[in-house]
């Protein structure tokens, strides 16, 4: 999107601009670029937003698809962006093409990192997303990926995931490394499929046991599907053993729209994770909103 709209980026995602040149201090950028193209609408219909996959059977993507649809970045010529990055081997999940009906035929296009290419001449259908999930290797402290148009057609981006495979975290001070820096985590949770608008929505979970010693707060982040509505947030209460609870007013159910939500535990060394884990699987939970 436009740097106007970086207030529209969701939660937990950077966004990618034309002018978003590499920085080395932000650590990520185009080092090669020709003219590029954003668009975006500033709402998608919650029918709308089916992908295809690898195995080309349309389905909703996990990293949610509908509200990272709204927008794509494109060109027409060559265009190489740099991601600054620990060695090691990487899961790149790629939103090809575009859903918002904007961009009318595409083309053709490939994708290359490192210089090999991974994605081979793809015909990017009008209006759809195609996912491509690929493994790629970092090396001298950098993944280069290149997004390359067929002559005459041009190349489509809506969504780029990057996800370490086999990388530790690094150390920070008077934090240890791994399971301590991140803090305790949920380890159940029973999601609400389906709630009426006229109730309030109360929801639980259920950390590691023997982590409410290391708990400094548990939150609970909730917004209607609506990708102008902003996240609230709600401090969970504790209701038991390693058990915290939370409701959602009535008042901020929408009928018109479902409710999403995830979980956030904060550790008492500042550490913490989210629920569910962003990097496995889906980033949110969806209630049905009915009347």
């Amino acid at each position: 999107r436009p740097a106007s709209d970086a207030d529209l980026v969701e939660p937990r995602f950077e966004r990618l601009a034309p002018e978003d040149d590499y920085d080395p201090d932000r650590g990520w950028g185009w080092t090669a670029k020709g003219r590029l193209e954003v668009a975006g609408r500033d709402h998608i219909h919650p029918t709308a937003g089916r992908a295809v996959t690898n195995s080309e059977e349309p389905q909703l993507r996990d990293y949610p698809t509908l509200f990272l649809q709204r927008d794509y970045i494109a060109g027409r010529e060559p265009a190489t962006l740099r991601l600054d990055v620990p060695d090691g081997a990487y899961e790149l999940t790629f939103g090809l093409g575009e859903a918002t009906g904007l961009a009318g035929e595409c083309g053709r296009m490939s994708v290359r990192v490192g210089g090999e290419k991974i994605v081979r001449n793809l015909d990017l259908p009008a209006g759809r997303i195609v996912d491509r999930t690929v493994r790629a290797e970092a090396r001298d402290g950098r993944l280069t990926i290149g997004f390359v148009p067929e002559a005459g057609a041009k190349w489509l981006l809506s969504v780029l995931t990057v996800r370490p495979l086999d990388r530790q975290p690094a150390p920070l001070p008077e934090l240890s490394v791994g399971r301590e820096a991140r803090g305790p985590s949920i380890a159940a949770h029973d999601p609400v499929q389906r709630h009426c608008a006229r109730e309030p929505l109360r929801l639980t979970v259920t950390l590691q046991s023997g982590a409410d010693g290391e708990v400094a707060e548990v939150r609970l982040h909730y917004r209607t599907v609506d990708q102008n509505a902003e996240f609230r947030t709600r401090a969970m209460r504790k209701t038991g053993d390693s058990a915290y609870s939370a409701v959602i007013p009535a008042e901020h159910l929408d009928p018109l729209f479902d409710e999403m939500y995830y979980f956030e535990v904060v550790n008492k060394r500042g550490g913490g994770s989210f629920y569910p884990d962003p990097f496995r699987g889906g980033r949110y939970f969806v209630v049905r909103i009915t009347r």
